[in-house]
């Protein structure tokens, strides 16, 4: 059996644009490798760590709140390299791995992991070995040494919970509170779905904000018998340009369009990054962040751009807390 998860988890996302096409990466700097190929980025409260194969890679999710002495549990995403043509092939060669926590070894294909970080431990180190016990990649994971202080009293009620009023459609989202820092004790469900739960500590749980959801939906959390419900609204924000490839020294328009909006009470900021400043440049800086008003359930942002270099125009695009 082929089980599928997630694969797209950007809180930021990495837009190519042109005139007519858009294009949306799930890690912003995929390209950016390590000489291990082992790449951890943070994103939506938690650690994900990507160890790049030529059969795919294997991301390990974990909250980014570690502490000394939570218990704490994590998931492991096989994402098979469609591009080979032997999917299945690929995906049960990464399933074959054994991804190392701190020396503890959990068969990938368990796809989660628990484990008790030590009083004493002020890093967890990760490995990702072959079938054959050869080392694909490592990378090491910072713990804090005492826990952040108690978000609640002992006894939780609802009111102990705080859920998210909006996440990046498709990305990672988190509830904070008292929880086991076992997500089977966990379930968050979206318009009455269940959602994919990427990890969870003593103070939080990560899970994804559906792809489809685009303006409000109603979120539950249930943690050990307790429920708290509210309203959560999925963001998409893109960009297009009329960039022209080859062409320099003119000045072009950069069109910000954020849809989703609805029955948001408070505006929001949207951080905009111009990631090949080598190509162009922002007027008025590479790195802006704009207020998006949230009186209706869309908003449109022009800025413009000069082009100083052949080249593709990307983008790397946040919402700002």
């Amino acid at each position: 059996m082929h089980l599928k998860f997630p694969t797209c988890k950007t809180v930021g996302l990495c837009v190519i644009a042109t005139s007519t096409l858009i294009y949306f990466f799930q890690h912003p700097f995929a390209k950016a490798e390590s000489p291990n190929n082992t790449i951890t980025t943070t994103m939506g409260g938690a650690y994900f760590t990507d160890f790049y194969t030529n059969k795919g890679r294997v991301e390990v999710c974990l909250p980014d709140d570690l502490s000394a002495g939570d218990t704490l549990t994590g998931s492991v995403i096989v994402v098979p390299d469609e591009k080979k043509g032997k999917r299945e092939a690929a995906e049960d060669v990464l399933n074959g791995c054994v991804i190392e926590v701190a020396g503890e070894p959990t068969p990938v294909s368990q796809h989660k992991f628990k484990y008790v970080v030590p009083a004493s431990q002020s890093l967890i180190t990760l490995i990702l070995r072959n079938s054959a016990g050869v080392q694909i990649g490592t990378t090491k994971i910072p713990v804090s040494p005492a826990p952040p202080a108690e978000t609640s009293a002992s006894e939780p009620t609802p009111d102990s919970y705080h859920l998210p009023t909006y996440s990046s459609s498709g990305s990672p989202a988190q509830c904070t509170g008292p929880f086991s820092g076992d997500f089977a004790n966990t379930q968050i469900k979206v318009d009455d779905k269940p959602r994919f739960i990427y990890c969870e500590s003593p103070r939080k749980v990560v899970f994804k904000c559906p792809s489809d959801l685009v303006g409000p939906g109603q979120i539950e959390l249930t943690e050990r018998g307790i429920t708290k419900r509210g309203t959560m609204n999925g963001l998409r924000a893109t960009i297009k340009t009329q960039y022209r490839h080859g062409t320099v020294g003119y000045t072009t328009a950069i069109y910000v369009h954020v849809d989703g909006l609805l029955g948001l009470k408070t505006p929001l900021k949207l951080k905009i990054e111009n990631t090949n400043p080598g190509t162009f440049t922002m007027v008025g800086g590479n790195v802006q962040t704009i207020s998006v008003p949230t009186g209706s359930s869309t908003y449109d942002y022009t800025l413009s751009a000069n082009s100083i270099n052949p080249g593709r125009t990307t983008f790397k695009l946040s919402w700002v807390d």
